[in-house]
C-alpha cells in the first residue's frame, strides 16, 4: 500500500529503448535553498520521502510540476454537506446578475460541495494539509450526568437573572445538546491519502509532519472526515462554516 515498496525494482538503464514508458509518484519535504545552476535557476534541496534520499530540483521543476500542501491562493467557505440550489436562491441570483436569465441551473442542482465530498473526491496521492478534531473519548456516566446538570443550572441562572426567557433557553438546549463524548483535541496534518473509500468516515493517510524510522520513514494516521475544520488542496483553502 505504501509507495516506498515500489522503489525495490531498479530500472536497468542499459535496457531502455526508445518509446519506453515511465511513471513517477513522489512526495518531497523541502530542506533548503541552494545556489543557482548553470542556467541561472535557483536550485532547491528536498528530501524524497519514498527513498529517504536528498535530491536537488530546479525552481522551474518545483514550480511547474509539483503540488504544494501549504500554499493557497483562494479561500472558500463550505459546509459539511453539499449545498443545492433552491428555487428562491435561483431567482435571487438572477436578480443580482449572478446568474443569467437563461441559465440552465435548476432547483436541486449542486451549488457548492461540502467538505465530505471535497475530501472523498481526492482520488490521487497529491499532498494536502487538513485540520480536524481527533476522535473523542467517551464520558463516564457520572461525568455525562454532571455535564447535563451543569447545563440545566447554567440556563436556570440566566432565566432567573433575566438574561433569556424559557423559550430561548429551550432553543439553546436543542441547538447545543450535551454529548456523551468528550470532544477530541484539534490537530493539523500534512500528508496524502492511501485509503480512498471509507464506511465509517475514517481514512488512513500518510503523515509527512513526523517521520517514523521503524516504518520506512512514514507514519500512518487516520483523518476523521466528519470532524474536518479546514483543508488546503490544489491551491484552495476550504473552511468549514
Amino acid at each position: 500500500m505504501i509507495q516506498t515498496q515500489a522503489l525495490k525494482n531498479k530500472i536497468q538503464i542499459n535496457e531502455i529503448e526508445e518509446g519506453d514508458v515511465f511513471s513517477e509518484e513522489s512526495h518531497y519535504i523541502f530542506v533548503k535553498t541552494l545556489g543557482k545552476n548553470s542556467k541561472g535557476e535557483t536550485e532547491l534541496q528536498l528530501k524524497h520521502l519514498e527513498s529517504n534520499q536528498f535530491v536537488t530540483l530546479s525552481e522551474t521543476y518545483v514550480s511547474d510540476l509539483l503540488s504544494t500542501a501549504d500554499q493557497y491562493e483562494t479561500e472558500v467557505e463550505v459546509g459539511i454537506e453539499d449545498k443545492h440550489w433552491t428555487a428562491k436562491q435561483i431567482e435571487a441570483a438572477k436578480k443580482k446578475g449572478e446568474l443569467a436569465d437563461d441559465s440552465t441551473v435548476r432547483e436541486g442542482d449542486l451549488k457548492l460541495k461540502g467538505i465530505r465530498s471535497l475530501w472523498s473526491d481526492i482520488h490521487t496521492t497529491k499532498v494536502w494539509t487538513v485540520c480536524f478534531d481527533k476522535k473523542g473519548k467517551a464520558l463516564t456516566k457520572k461525568a455525562y450526568n454532571a455535564a447535563k446538570s451543569a447545563q440545566v443550572e447554567n440556563f436556570m441562572t440566566k432565566i432567573t437573572n433575566g438574561e433569556m426567557n424559557l423559550k430561548e433557553a429551550l432553543q439553546q438546549v436543542q441547538d447545543n445538546p450535551v454529548l456523551d463524548i468528550e470532544k477530541g483535541e484539534e490537530r493539523s496534518l500534512t500528508g496524502y491519502k492511501i485509503q480512498f473509500a471509507s464506511n465509517d468516515g475514517f481514512y488512513d493517510v500518510i503523515d509527512m509532519d513526523i517521520e517514523d524510522p521503524e516504518n520506512k520513514g512514514v507514519n500512518i494516521r487516520k483523518v476523521n472526515i466528519n470532524e474536518i475544520k479546514w483543508l488546503i488542496f490544489d491551491g484552495v483553502k476550504y473552511n468549514v462554516a
